[in-house]
């Protein structure tokens, strides 16, 4: 078994095995609720917290549209550049200056 097919359990606080499903979910997988990202985002933005969230129509966490998932490598990629090494990245720029 290859490290990317073993799953460790995240520990609560309380010391037992944490949850990783969304509260909102009827399945049994592991699930990322897009509504618990956007609640999220919307503390951080509360507190004052410079953050952006990308949310793609018909995209679940697992991103299965190729066209979405090139688009995310991409804003990956600038992301890492504009915060890491100082590069200027124009979409970032404009959503950091939101709210400001």
């Amino acid at each position: 078994m290859s490290l990317f097919e073993k799953r460790s359990e995240s520990i609560a606080a309380n010391g037992k095995p944490a949850s990783h499903h969304s509260p909102n979910s009827q399945s049994s997988k592991i699930h990322v609720d897009w509504q618990d990202t956007r609640t999220f985002y919307n503390a951080l933005k509360r507190n004052d917290k410079k953050v952006i969230a990308l949310f793609y129509k018909n995209n679940g966490h697992g991103m299965t549209d190729d066209k979405a998932q090139a688009d995310l490598s991409r804003r990956l990629h600038d992301w890492l550049d504009y915060f890491l090494k100082d590069i200027p990245v124009e979409w970032i720029g404009v959503e950091m200056k939101k709210d400001a």
